[in-house]
């Protein structure tokens, strides 16, 4: 596992970005979950915020596993900013384009949609990656839906 580093993110209201990138091995969910605790801390999330984000972070990091092809790592990018934390977790490209999809009917889905605020499939026709986005903002802040 990588530390964590300042990466370049999508969310330009960011205050500050990390990366990791994991092996497909689910041993490495444990560690995840660790610093998910420990960045909701930092970022002065209540206890059951931090939780429903730790297990929202870890459904999805499990989906991406599962949805892996051979030689893939999943990529976590985690964005905070004042109210919110935003994750993004995707699979390296494919040496091997495939279309392929993560199914959304799935208890696993639920679970991912009642713990985060917002949440989205992302997959990528062109670089043949798939990944999912989701936003967890502190109690009482209430996101912008589209």
């Amino acid at each position: 596992m990588n530390h964590p580093r300042p990466t370049v993110s999508h969310d330009t209201q960011a205050d500050t970005q990390f990366e990791i990138r994991l092996d497909t091995d689910p041993f490495w969910l444990s560690p995840l979950r660790a610093f998910v605790t420990d960045l909701a801390a930092r970022a002065d999330f209540d206890d059951v915020t931090a939780a429903d984000l730790r297990l929202a972070v870890d459904e999805a990091h499990s989906t991406m596993i599962t949805a892996a092809a051979d030689g893939e790592d999943v990529i976590g990018r985690f964005a905070l900013a004042a109210d919110r934390i935003t994750v993004s977790v995707e699979l390296t490209p494919s040496p091997f384009p495939a279309r392929r999809t993560v199914p959304t009917d799935t208890f696993s889905w639920k679970v991912l949609r009642g713990m985060a605020d917002e949440v989205e499939l992302v997959p990528d026709g062109v670089h043949s990656t798939l990944g999912i986005r989701l936003t967890k903002a502190k109690a009482g802040v209430r996101l912008r839906r589209w």
